[in-house]
Order: C-alpha cells, then structure tokens, then sequence
C-alpha cells in the first residue's frame, strides 16, 4: 500500500482499480435505464470525485481503493475532467467535452448525482443509492427451510419476474402467470411439500430461491420421453391440464422431475452450492416416501444451465424434437454420490430457472 499526492483524472485507475469499479457497475446495471456503460460513467466519476474530496480534507489515501463512500458535501469537476474520467481509453483528442457534459446531464436525470453551478464552477453530489449502500454492509443471514403456505405468493412473485426476464411470459402476461402460479403451488404443497424447499432472507423475511423436486406418478414417466414443451406447464397459461400427475406416498414413483431451480442474483453464486447440498438431503428423504425412485429429470430452456447440469453429470436426453428446449436425466445414485465443493468452479451469470 503506497500513498501519492499526484492524483488526477489520468491516473483514477491506479487509485480505483478497474475490478473494483466492475463490482459497483455489476449491482448498478439492475436499476432502470442505468446501462452497463452508464454505469460506468458514473462509478467513475464517483471514484474521482470522492478520491478527490479526501484530498480536499487533507486525509492520507492509500492505494488501491476497493471500498467507495457516499461524499460529504459537493466537489468541483469540470466537462474536461470528465471527458478524461469518461473517455479514458481513447486517445486524447477525442475526447469531447461535449459528449462529457451531455452524460453529466444525463446522469443528473437519473437521479445518480446531483448537479450545482457557481459561476463558471461545476460541482457533484453522489445519491446514496440502496445499491451502493448495501455493498458493503453486512452480508444478511440467509436460511434454508421448508416451503409453507404463506411463502408461495413471494415464490410466484419470483418465478414470474424470472419467467418474465427470460421472455418467455410477456410483461402483459406476468401477473396472470403469477396468480396461476399460486394456485399450482399451494395445490402442491397441500398434497407432498417434502420436495419444495426455500432460501429466505430473514433480516427482511423474502423469499430469494427456490427449488421443486417434483415426484411423477408411474402413469406419467412416458411424458420424459415426449415433446419437451410439455414440460412449460408453469408458465403456460393455455395448458389448463398438467400432464405430470404427482406421486403421493404409497404410489409407485420412480422420477422426480425438477420443475423449478432458482436463486436470487445476489446469492446466486455462494449460495448455488449449499442449495445443491441440502437437494441432496431432501433426495434422500423423499427416497424414503418412495423406495423405488431412482431418476432425475429437467429441462434446459436456456444454455446458461447447462454448465450446473453438466457438472453435476445430467445428459440429453435422445429425441428428434428440433426445439431448444431438450429434456436432461441424471441416475439419481449419482448426484447423491456427488461430493458438492464449498465453490463450483464456474460463476451463474444468467437467472437459473428450470421447470
């Protein structure tokens, strides 16, 4: 750790290192109209104006910055200094001044800075934005427990805003899938509740994943090896019949069908393993309800799925459907002989949803 008094527009990466102005980028893209280069913009500006107030108060900066706060009061930053903050990879005389106050403005308008003027003098606040305040406090106690009643309108809530940013429902559509969706899962959980499992955040009591094990009826297994889109019951709104009937105990049942596998992006990638791991517990027990189940299926209605399944060994399933929505099986001997790792050695970086 090293400190320098020579900062300036120029060397704002050698203070705010790129991978740390990515982290704040990442979270800030999820808000409305904020773009991934939008975000940027400001994340850097942010970094400048701050870094540049420390100064102002005559504090000792240690470089590299990971950790950004919220400024005390507003600071000075001219169009050209933004130009250069903004335009940093591109050579010098492209840099338009022009272009840099029109992103200013824009900025403004989304409500991420606050612009003053005096005189000639250009000053910025910096919004205390939920996501940026939220970056680095401390990580909320997730647990992970039994569906009940009263959960299953935050799951529908859940699979339909998925349903919905996967296009696969339209936003017209969203809250006729979602009613839909609550009277699917609360039939369910009526009738076998073992294979509906729930992450909840408990400082705020919300539901943010989700997973249905769902054990088909022996009288629906010749379904696996149908049209893949008999699978979308969830999110259709003309198949009023399931064509999956589900097992109670005492039924014969040897197929579980993962109807639903989804997380919250914000605990997606550490909590996607610990998820994976009590799957296997509530396998286990539902093993017991079932003594003859001994296959998993699911679907993939996007490639950003098929990383998880193929780690965990799941297999196309052969057909001649040219839909690109295919049936996967795995021995269910298999996952639960799977030794789960603390961390998957890839990253989720798209929604996990399967039906």
């Amino acid at each position: 750790m090293s400190s320098d008094i020579d900062f300036n527009p120029e060397n704002l990466n050698q203070f705010f290192p790129v991978e740390s102005q990515l982290i704040y980028v990442e979270r800030l893209r999820k808000r409305n109209k904020m773009t991934s280069y939008r975000a940027k913009c400001f994340v850097r500006l942010w970094g400048y104006l701050w870094i540049k107030e420390q100064y102002q108060l005559g504090r000792r900066i240690e470089k590299p910055i990971n950790k950004l706060e919220i400024l005390r009061g507003s600071v000075s930053c001219s169009c050209r200094e933004a130009a250069i903050i903004f335009y940093s990879d591109v050579e010098e005389r492209e840099k338009p001044e022009s272009a840099a106050r029109m992103m200013l403005n824009l900025l403004a308008k989304l409500g991420v800075i606050t612009k003053e003027r005096d005189g000639h003098i250009l000053s910025f606040t910096i919004t205390p934005l939920p996501e940026i305040l939220d970056l680095h406090a401390k990580k909320p106690r997730i647990e992970i427990s039994q569906l009940e009643i009263h959960d299953v309108n935050h799951v529908a809530s859940l699979l339909a805003a998925n349903y919905k940013q996967m296009h696969l429902i339209s936003k017209k559509e969203a809250s006729d899938v979602e009613e839909r969706l609550i009277k699917l899962l609360t039939r369910w959980s009526e009738q076998y509740s073992r294979g509906m499992r729930i992450l909840r955040r408990c400082d705020i009591d919300k539901v943010v994943g989700f997973y249905l094990f769902y054990p088909v009826h022996s009288e629906s297994e010749t379904n696996f090896r149908d049209t893949p889109s008999k699978g979308l019951h969830l999110s259709m709104l003309i198949q009023e019949v399931d064509p999956f009937r589900l097992a109670l105990p005492g039924d014969e049942c040897s197929s579980v069908f993962v109807r639903s596998w989804i997380i919250d992006s914000d605990f997606r990638n550490e909590m996607q393993t610990l998820f994976l791991k009590d799957a296997q517990k509530t396998l286990k027990k539902m093993r017991r309800d079932f003594p003859s189940l001994c296959n998993l299926y699911t679907l993939i209605i996007h490639p950003s799925y098929e990383p998880l399944l193929h780690y965990l060994g799941f297999h196309r399933m052969v057909n001649e459907s040219e839909e690109s929505v295919y049936w996967t099986y795995l021995a269910l001997a298999r996952f639960l002989k799977r030794k789960i790792p603390e961390q998957l050695p890839f990253r989720s970086v798209n929604p996990n949803l399967m039906q």
